[in-house]
């Protein structure tokens, strides 16, 4: 169907089972396969007639620490060695500022923003603050933060498992002090407070107003 002789398809095959470590693999059945071993080949599947473009859909959901870096070294070494465009899309932005050259962020359907990872980061101005909140009432959070200076982009997020208080500030270190004097005098509850640069998870707050939901009911994500 696609064009390969069946001596060329074979030699590739074998030649692809090697790239993605699944020689030793290959005479076993794939019911034997770990989630990771399967989705490597997947991909060298796909790869067996040289396309010049490649669309991976969420390749490393599920997949654990040690499987998902596999994978991202082979998707890195495709797009290097292969001269392969490869088109992504995923709802870890760990995995999308590592690997894209290009994101674009889509949020109901609707592509929102595009640019670079560090284009996309470096237009949001300040620090990140994130505040790990436990039983929050999002209402009494807004409250008691009101007071505090030099906050914008503030988000409050409640889940059945606790809560997210993110916001962006020009001077980190005052804020920090700042909230957790304020959840403290309001009787909050709270857990981790953290403050970092930029990150694509900032990104695609400060773009969609909210964070980004596995399980979300519409679609939504990054397309790198």
């Amino acid at each position: 169907m696609r064009g390969a002789s069946t001596g060329d398809a074979r030699r590739r095959a074998a030649r692809l089972l090697d790239e993605f470590g699944l020689g030793e693999a290959s005479r076993r059945p794939v019911s034997t396969f770990s989630g990771g071993m399967r989705r490597r080949l997947d991909v060298a599947a796909a790869l067996v007639h040289r396309p010049r473009v490649l669309f991976l859909d969420e390749p490393t959901t599920g997949l654990d620490p040690e499987a998902r870096a596999t994978m991202w070294a082979e998707i890195r070494r495709l797009s290097a060695q292969e001269a392969l465009t490869v088109v992504l899309t995923t709802h870890y932005m760990e995995e999308a500022d590592r690997l894209a050259d290009e994101l674009l962020v889509v949020n109901r359907g609707r592509a929102v923003v595009a640019g670079t990872p560090d284009q996309l980061k470096a237009a949001l101005h300040g620090d990140s603050l994130r505040v790990s909140l436990v039983e929050p009432d999002a209402a009494a959070v807004r409250t008691a933060i009101s007071g505090v200076p030099g906050l914008r982009d503030v988000v409050v997020e409640a889940s059945g498992v606790g809560g997210l208080l993110a916001a962006r500030t020009d001077d980190a270190s005052a804020a920090v002090g700042a909230v957790i004097v304020a959840l403290d005098a309001a009787g909050i509850r709270y857990g981790q407070v953290s403050a970092s640069h930029p990150t694509l998870d900032d990104v695609y707050l400060h773009f969609v107003g909210r964070t980004f939901g596995e399980h979300a009911d519409v679609p939504e994500g990054v397309a790198a």
